[in-house]
């Protein structure tokens, strides 16, 4: 019988994906500092820069606007290889945009300025995390609740490092002074994999 029958798949690529109010500005700060102190040579290097980038989004509970939360199981070393650079590299081609953009010199503020007054209110940062582990038992949400986006981090967190096969993470837009509005949210990850969270109501 076909492994995937008896839940044969042995590793897991996670993606959790949140939209933050821009407002969290210092989160962008801490991403930058973590990103360019890491030791990502070394498992322990990497297992620790996961821990401080989860922590750091933890503390910005608040601020979590949207979010998904996608799992692709694999069942051996080389699916979980393949499957992890697929969508690294799916991830990648959002900002590729934003980066080109900000290269240039050029920005798109046209939307910007007439819907809010460099207010902030309703502008966006959007970090990703991609961990490909050896740690199958993780849920995906299509619609996650701060709980199960909060399970998720939790568990990432605390991955052994003989766990911990691959990690990556991004934020857009990459610019510290930028941020999105929530029509280039839309339009930069149209297939909706980013979720409004449910919060609990009351």
């Amino acid at each position: 019988s076909p492994s995937g029958m008896l839940g044969g798949e042995r590793y897991a690529v996670v993606k959790c994906q949140l939209a933050l109010l821009s407002t969290a500005r210092s989160l962008q700060r801490q991403l930058q500092t973590y990103a360019n102190s890491a030791s990502t040579d070394t498992v322990t290097g990497l297992a620790s820069a996961l821990q401080d980038v989860v922590m750091a989004l933890m503390r910005h509970s608040d601020y979590w606007r949207y979010g998904v939360v996608q799992v692709q199981p694999a069942g051996t070393l080389d699916d979980a290889e393949r499957a992890f650079n697929q969508v690294v590299s799916q991830e990648r081609a959002k900002l590729s945009e934003e980066l080109t953009v900000n290269v240039d010199g050029v920005r798109r503020q046209a939307p910007r300025s007439e819907s809010t007054p460099s207010n902030e209110v309703g502008q966006y940062l959007v970090v990703t995390l991609i961990v490909a582990t050896g740690y199958p038992e993780f849920t995906a949400y299509q619609t996650p609740s701060p709980k199960d986006i909060e399970s998720t981090l939790q568990r990432l967190s605390t991955l052994l490092t003989s766990d911990l096969l691959a990690f990556e993470v991004m934020w857009s837009p990459e610019n510290p002074d930028d941020s999105l509005t929530e029509d280039e949210l839309i339009a930069e990850y149209p297939e909706r994999g980013i979720i409004e969270i449910a919060r609990p109501v009351g």
